[in-house]
């Protein structure tokens, strides 16, 4: 749905300038639609226009460069169209600052309340630090106050809710330990599905956002799905990787709880109950910093069915880090601009 609203918002930007008497020095191009369904959609109507305006306010829609964009900045349309991309950047700030801080999960909340909020929250820290010392006075302090809101209400929740959360049904994953189970369902024995699981190491949730986008910028046509799962508590590298590459709660690993030592053997054994054969998996460590060799040769190998691999070069940032998130952020951004990632939608 996304995707096919995103395209759409093109068209009708071209429209509503043509309907202002804008005198556009070309025709409206061929938009070259993935999605089929009607070209023009009714954003201006008021029953649409209040969720689209959220939808660029959370980051799910991304705004667009437009040809009539000094014209069209001037309304409503302003959200959606990348026109003055500092004073964009506080204006949304500001808008979602006030959509949060109204809209934090309560103690009876679902698990999926609370990610579905968590991925609206990491676009505002990624936000804050974006927009930095430019960030209006009233709109700091209001995200001031709403941060320590949400660390109540989160640490609350969890006090209650967490100790039922690992035996959630896997369909939809909601622990880490969950993550391999989900992927059963397109990789199985019978068929010829390959799938690949990459783990990030050391990045939050608000510096995937800054991947994220650098990844969009790079490459336009690339579409992502993206979902939330609960981390292992503590959450620290041995623990939660372990639980990810196994496909078990920790305490079925407690001689290896400190170590990442027998994660490999752990993907391997997963997989191998579940129908594969030792040569058919893969796994790899210590991948980031611009070597993808190694990458490229396992999957040109088609006798992988899955591959394992961990990224760490933003753990190795996070360690050496001296200048807080925003450096954090400014390095995590550096990293992914040198187009390391091209590699796993190449392969």
């Amino acid at each position: 749905m996304l995707l096919f609203l995103q395209e759409r918002w093109p068209a009708f930007l071209d429209r509503m300038a043509a309907e202002s008497g804008e005198r556009m020095s070309e025709p409206p191009t061929d938009y070259h639609f993935q999605l089929g369904g009607p070209r023009s959609i009714p954003f201006e109507h008021d029953d649409v226009r209040v969720y689209v305006d959220d939808l660029f306010v959370e980051g799910l829609l991304l705004p667009v460069e437009h040809r009539s964009g000094h014209l069209l900045a001037r309304g409503w349309t302003r959200i959606g169209i990348q026109y003055d991309p500092l004073a964009d950047r506080i204006g949304r700030f500001s808008r979602l600052v006030d959509t949060l801080s109204e809209s934090i999960p309560g103690a009876d909340a679902r698990h999926d309340d609370w990610m579905q909020f968590s991925q609206r929250w990491a676009e505002l820290i990624a936000l804050s630090l974006r927009v930095g010392q430019d960030r209006p006075k009233e709109a700091l302090q209001r995200f001031d106050a709403t941060r320590g809101l949400v660390d109540t209400a989160f640490t609350g929740w969890l006090q209650r809710r967490y100790a039922g959360l690992y035996n959630q049904p896997a369909e939809a994953p909601v622990m880490l330990h969950q993550v391999p189970r989900a992927m059963t369902r397109r990789v199985s024995k019978e068929d010829k599905e390959r799938a690949a699981l990459v783990i990030i190491d050391g990045l939050s949730l608000d510096q995937w956002v800054v991947v994220r986008d650098v990844l969009k910028d790079q490459h336009p046509d690339l579409h992502l799905r993206e979902s939330a799962v609960f981390a292992w508590i503590p959450t620290i590298t041995s623990v939660c990787r372990q639980a990810v590459f196994s496909g078990k709660v920790p305490l079925f690993f407690p001689g290896s709880i400190a170590t990442t030592d027998n994660e490999p053997g752990g993907w391997t054994q997963f997989w191998s109950d579940h129908g594969l054969l030792p040569k058919q998996i893969g796994y790899l460590k210590g991948l980031g910093d611009g070597e993808t060799r190694s990458v490229e040769d396992l999957a040109s190998n088609l006798a992988i069915r899955v591959l394992g691999l961990v990224v760490d070069t933003v753990d190795r940032i996070m360690h050496g880090m001296e200048l807080g998130a925003a450096g954090m952020h400014n390095q995590v951004r550096q990293w992914a601009e040198k187009g390391f990632w091209v590699i796993f939608w190449t392969c």
